[in-house]
């Protein structure tokens, strides 16, 4: 997880996808080698704030330095996102997200780019229903199988129950490498139904929540 304060300073608003599952944008990723080692960073430098009262924006940008002992290029690192905030808890917004090698250890055009648009529509006072999709694109990436992945969820939520339900799809060539993916190519279907009860003088029992779960992933060929 992300400790640094520069980075976590306004996080939430370049959070694109499933926190932990399919992450669009992993700050992480600045700093370290494919082989997990350490990456000196040169400098950089983040913008965010509102354009009038509902359009949220970020800009970052960060140049990393070329280690000699893993062969690591040097690297500039830029994410771009903007968020308008709409009526009853919605929201709409964009996401780019580009890495650059370049020096003596950079293959020829060494990039890694992801593309990403994501909403949230507020229904009522406890109904909400989210998704996201999102591309990458890299020079030695193949589209025969897909390069997208997205997902869709509904959740409402009220003083008694909480019910939800979703799909993610993410494709074999769904490359984001400046993002983090729990596994590659898969289809899942997930649900839940959590409810709450609060007895009045039964046996001691002062709140019972049965509740049940599924979870099913598919190989994205199957």
């Amino acid at each position: 997880p992300e400790k640094r304060p520069f980075f976590l300073e306004n996080a939430g608003l370049f959070s694109v996808g499933q926190q932990g599952a399919v992450d669009v944008f992993f700050s992480r990723r600045i700093g370290l080698s494919e082989f997990g080692t350490q990456v000196p960073i040169l400098g950089g430098g983040r913008l965010s704030g509102k354009l009038g009262t509902n359009t949220n924006i970020g800009f970052l940008n960060m140049q990393t330095e070329a280690l000699q002992a893993t062969a690591t290029p040097r690297q500039n690192f830029t994410v771009a996102r903007v968020r308008q905030d709409l009526a009853n808890r919605s929201n709409i917004g964009a996401m780019f997200v580009n890495r650059q090698a370049s020096g003596s250890f950079a293959r020829e055009r060494d990039f890694n780019r992801s593309y990403a648009f994501d909403g949230n529509w507020g229904i009522g006072e406890g109904g909400t229903i989210s998704g996201f999709v999102a591309e990458t694109s890299s020079p030695e990436q193949v589209s025969t199988n897909g390069s997208h992945a997205y997902a869709l969820s509904a959740q409402h939520q009220s003083e008694r129950a909480r019910l939800s339900l979703g799909y993610t799809e993410v494709a074999p060539n769904f490359n984001p490498e400046v993002g983090f993916l729990a596994r590659r190519s898969y289809r899942r279907m997930n649900g839940s139904v959590f409810t709450t009860f609060r007895p009045n003088k039964f046996l001691g029992i002062h709140e019972v929540r049965p509740h049940v779960f599924h979870n099913t992933v598919f190989d994205f060929e199957t």
